[in-house]
């Protein structure tokens, strides 16, 4: 008698501590933060690929293409030259006519200010770079922030992209990452190798927005092959550009005379 007591109580508990684990099991409070530590891991590992993958050279010359398209009044097209000095924080742009080799427009980058030129202007303009956009140039009427323009000819990011405000989300090709800089949002959007396929712009305070794709891998950089900027104001299209890279070097020089400011 006293043995089977003791085997209707070990049976007794052995039910109750059953009963304890299902109630534990059943409990759904663990399995959505296991998910969102998973999901901060992949997006951080995402974030530190690319970041690997779009660091700046330390000099480099490129050279492209340039056609401005604007609605009702047809296609302009130049010659581009970009020398960047990324050790020093400093570029040349100068954009010329394909045919006479006429300049358009210079642009050169040094300490945060913008010193432009072009036959519009009387002398040299100087700018701070914070608030410059790329119309400033004098080629066209796109209202983008110079400094992202400046990050694609670069081969770069902006710094904002890494920031902790910055959301980074999975998609079906790649993932995402969101931010605002000076009321300005930005999306870039990147494909499973990384790179940039896709960047939306909407500026502050109005309605003007952009769409910029970059297509293809010129040779072995991280350059695209070509992209295109679509603007649109009011929610129509405005103007077009497309640039098309056609060579660059890695191994160019980066002398101070490279860098006039006259």
């Amino acid at each position: 008698m006293k043995v089977r007591a003791q085997v209707r109580a070990i049976l007794t508990i052995s039910v109750f501590l059953l009963g304890c684990q299902s109630a534990v099991r059943g409990e759904p409070t663990e399995e959505p933060e296991k998910n969102e530590i998973e999901a901060t891991t992949d997006s951080e590992a995402f974030r530190s690929e690319v970041k690997k993958l779009y660091e700046p050279a330390q000099c480099f010359r490129t050279n492209f293409a340039v056609t401005l398209t604007v609605p009702g009044q047809g296609a302009q097209t130049a010659a581009g030259l970009l020398r960047a000095d990324n050790g020093n924080q400093r570029m040349r742009m100068i954009l010329t006519e394909p045919n006479l080799g006429i300049t358009l427009s210079w642009i050169t980058i040094k300490s945060g200010t913008a010193y432009v030129s072009n036959p519009r202007m009387a002398g040299v303009q100087r700018v701070p770079l914070e608030g410059f956009e790329l119309q400033s140039m004098g080629t066209n009427n796109i209202q983008l922030p110079f400094t992202l323009f400046q990050d694609i000819l670069y081969g770069g990011l902006p710094a904002g992209l890494y920031g902790e405000n910055t959301k980074w989300e999975p998609t079906e090709t790649g993932y995402s990452a969101r931010f605002t800089q000076n009321g300005d949002a930005f999306e870039y959007r990147f494909n499973k190798d990384y790179r940039v396929e896709r960047i939306l712009y909407a500026k502050a305070g109005g309605n003007y927005n952009a769409d910029i794709v970059l297509k293809g891998v010129f040779y072995n950089t991280i350059f695209p092959q070509w992209f295109a900027i679509q603007t649109y104001a009011g929610g129509r299209p405005s103007e077009t550009m497309r640039i098309v890279f056609q060579a660059a070097d890695f191994k160019a020089w980066c002398k101070d005379e490279y860098f006039p400011v006259q």
